[in-house]
């Protein structure tokens, strides 16, 4: 019998002490992770990116978690082979330094489509030239592009949300 309280106490102990290190090792949703301190960092995305990558975020993991990823600043030559496209040479050197706000993929990792988020720090040094060279090589490569203009769409969360939730619908014809 003393060797059963033992044996319990024992696998008691340990239990405790796997669950108390797990504790440690997890991170809550709302743990705020320190970044590095430094001059020279600056983050991925701006707060109106943020904003509208949250809403797709959301709409996506509401709606089309099973079918679609979201990620942001992706470059237009990581899913878009551009040396085989009919564009001029120079073109061609300008495509590859282009980025896209948040692109959506499949479950496969293909890009279904692009969204432009075009704030206000967005018109300036040759915008007109960078916005057509991207929207010819999404056509070229049959990516749709939506572009959403900041000024025109509400600054309500759930508003976007449906807004985009409709936009995916329309555009990628995905049925949740």
């Amino acid at each position: 019998m003393a060797a059963f309280v033992i044996l319990v106490l024992v696998i008691m102990g340990f239990s405790l002490a796997v669950t108390r290190s797990r504790r440690r090792t997890q991170i809550s949703p709302r743990t705020k992770i320190n970044v590095c301190d430094s001059e020279y960092i600056k983050p991925l995305v701006n707060k109106t990116e943020t904003f509208f990558l949250s809403a797709v975020v959301s709409t996506l993991d509401k709606r089309f978690s099973k079918q679609l990823q979201a990620l942001p600043q992706i470059p237009l030559s990581q899913f878009v082979l551009i040396k085989d496209l009919d564009l001029k040479p120079r073109d061609k050197a300008r495509a590859f330094s282009l980025v896209c706000d948040v692109v959506l993929f499949n479950r496969d990792w293909y890009p279904v489509l692009v969204i432009e988020v075009n704030g206000r720090g967005h018109y300036q040094n040759g915008w007109k030239e960078r916005d057509a060279l991207k929207a010819n090589v999404l056509r070229q490569a049959g990516i749709p592009l939506k572009v959403i203009d900041t000024d025109e769409w509400p600054r309500d969360l759930s508003t976007v949300r449906s807004r985009i939730t409709s936009e995916l619908l329309k555009l990628c014809a995905v049925s949740p």
